[in-house]
């Protein structure tokens, strides 16, 4: 499923849904802060908020100014994500086929979110369960406050990760860690999320990481994150050489060059 045929399946199961969360996205000089909020709910995704993340995030892909994007939930909502609205989950999304479009479209909208070429910064405050868990392997940095935990609960509700969180996982803290947490549902502190990897072990303030990030160009940033997305998708070979004959004599790489004097050192002025 491509990210239009999934904004478009959301929107459909969405159709005649009671929304109780909101999904908003703003950009501020280059910075993208993708934000939810349903405090009924404890954070849950209602279908209609799975709808709204799919069309900020396909609006977040056709953009090419965008070198960071924050993931983060009203503090107000008591948890940073309790996972799918259970009971309009339960409504709207009870059947099979409902719930392999949900999970089809979701994956498809996480990873894209993930592979954006930009930095992506998930901040997590309070409890992540669930999908929850999942949205928590979506970055490339994962900033918990000391009071934070996940839980992968899918497998004590008898189902599993729909959301892709399941092969990221496995990526980021090996087969064998991921395996004990998705079997078993168990509550993983930030102090174990640090230590397996998962989450930062140093976190830098967001506004510490905003301003390094814009005070480098943004082209060569975008460019690096596109290498580095992949080398996550296995075809960095491929890839590595175009990128960057893409901005080598480009206009970011003229002025920091300007700028260290290398040309009037070349002239011999």
């Amino acid at each position: 499923m491509n990210l239009d045929a999934a904004v478009e399946a959301l929107e459909a199961l969405a159709r005649g849904a009671t929304a109780r969360g909101q999904v908003s996205c703003a950009v501020d000089d280059r910075i993208a802060a993708l934000r939810w909020s349903n405090p009924a709910a404890r954070n849950a995704f209602d279908v209609g908020m799975m709808a709204a993340l799919a069309g900020h995030v396909r609006v977040l892909v056709g953009r090419d100014d965008i070198v960071g994007v924050v993931v983060c939930a009203d503090p107000a909502g008591g948890a940073f994500c309790a996972g799918g609205d259970l009971d309009d989950v339960v409504q709207g999304l009870w059947s099979p086929s409902a719930g392999r479009t949900m999970a089809a479209a979701m994956r498809t909208v996480t990873d894209a979110l993930g592979g954006l070429p930009a930095v992506v910064r998930v901040e997590v405050d309070g409890a992540a369960v669930g999908g929850g868990a999942e949205l928590c392997t979506i970055g490339d940095s994962l900033v918990m406050t000391d009071g934070a935990w996940l839980a992968f609960r899918q497998v004590t509700l008898g189902v599993a990760c729909g959301w892709g969180g399941a092969p990221r996982l496995a990526r980021r803290v090996g087969a064998a860690c991921a395996t004990r947490w998705l079997t078993t549902g168990g509550r993983v502190d930030a102090a174990s999320a640090r230590r397996a990897g998962l989450a930062d072990a140093e976190p830098v303030s967001r506004d510490a990481w905003a301003t390094s990030l814009r005070a480098s160009p943004p082209r060569a940033v975008q460019a690096v994150m596109r290498q580095v997305r992949a080398a996550q998708a296995g075809h960095a070979a491929g890839v590595q050489d175009e990128v960057f004959a893409g901005v080598w004599g480009g206009e970011d790489h003229g002025a920091a060059l300007r700028a260290a004097g290398v040309f009037e050192r070349l002239r011999g002025d």
